[in-house]
């Protein structure tokens, strides 16, 4: 599988502060948001990541991540020109994505909890079982605000609207998808809005009606936010330090999930380490290299 990181658009909720920073490389907690979606990616299985970013902020993202290598993955680039929808950014990305299937995470999607790893495992195992589309969905308070699913009695859906009025669950998709090798095939014949866009609720929709969407309801001890907005940005930073100080692990790190995944090794997790031995952040990272690997 493919990766694609939607990393650009202007950050309009957060201004002034994203006028000079791109929204996805604010600290949530002690890491950059970009951080926590490439974490995601790796614990899917996904190793070759490209990621959307403004021309203004590319080679801040370059200065950050590089070409992935020193975590033991392949990161590379694309300029969203202008704000376009997650089909629109797909076709844009059609060279990188190919016959392959594509994980994709919204990068300013923060994803909290012991069970997050475990959980994007069998989702990828189950994913390439049944193929079609996957949207991960989380209860919230405010669906309106969100895609809302509607679930049938065995747990398939039922229906999917987007901010609907009246929303017919709380259970919000959330901004990560699995979209198997037919993506493009359903964006041809998936109908545009008025503006002549083609947008995600409509895309999913399609595998819908083919009986090719499926749905992982995140638990409980899994936290969701879209820290788009300074108040969600300042609770999902919050919900991170809780976590890290509770359990023996982090969230967000790509230097653990690589580690974990095997794709690094602990002379390389020491190495990246030291370049961070003056926070706590690094200073973890340093002592795990000397832990023994948790069981795959």
């Amino acid at each position: 599988m493919k990766g694609i990181i939607r990393g650009g658009g202007q950050g309009t909720r957060l201004h002034p502060s994203t006028k000079a920073v791109n929204k996805n490389l604010y600290p949530v907690y002690d890491k950059p948001a970009i951080y926590y979606p490439i974490s995601l990616l790796i614990m899917a299985g996904v190793t070759d990541i490209l990621i959307g970013v403004s021309a203004e902020h590319q080679e801040a993202y370059y200065r950050l991540l590089g070409d992935g290598s020193r975590f033991g993955i392949n990161i590379s680039y694309f300029i969203e020109e202008r704000t376009m929808t997650p089909p629109e950014m797909f076709l844009q990305c059609r060279s990188f994505i190919g016959t392959d299937s594509v994980v994709v995470a919204l990068g300013d999607n923060i994803f909290v909890g012991e069970d997050i790893r475990q959980t994007l495992e069998d989702a990828a195992e189950n994913f390439e079982k049944t193929k079609g589309a996957t949207v991960f969905c989380k209860e919230v308070d405010d669906p309106w605000n969100y895609g809302v699913v509607e679930y049938k009695g065995d747990g398939s859906i039922c229906s999917l609207e987007s901010k609907p009025r009246i929303p017919k669950s709380n259970n919000a998709v959330t901004g990560l998808f699995f979209f198997d090798d037919t993506l493009f095939e359903v964006i041809g014949r998936t109908k545009p809005a008025e503006d002549g866009s083609i947008v995600l609720a409509d895309l999913l929709v399609e595998y819908l009606r083919d009986g090719r969407l499926n749905s992982v309801l995140l638990n409980e001890g899994i936290q969701w936010f879209d820290a788009g907005t300074p108040e969600r940005l300042y609770l999902a930073s919050g919900a991170v330090r809780a976590f890290q100080q509770s359990h023996e692990t982090l969230a967000g790190s790509i230097e653990e999930a690589a580690f974990e995944k095997g794709l690094i090794d602990r002379n390389r997790l020491s190495e990246l380490a030291a370049d961070m031995s003056a926070v706590p952040l690094g200073q973890y990272l340093a002592e795990l290299a000397q832990k023994p690997v948790r069981c795959e």
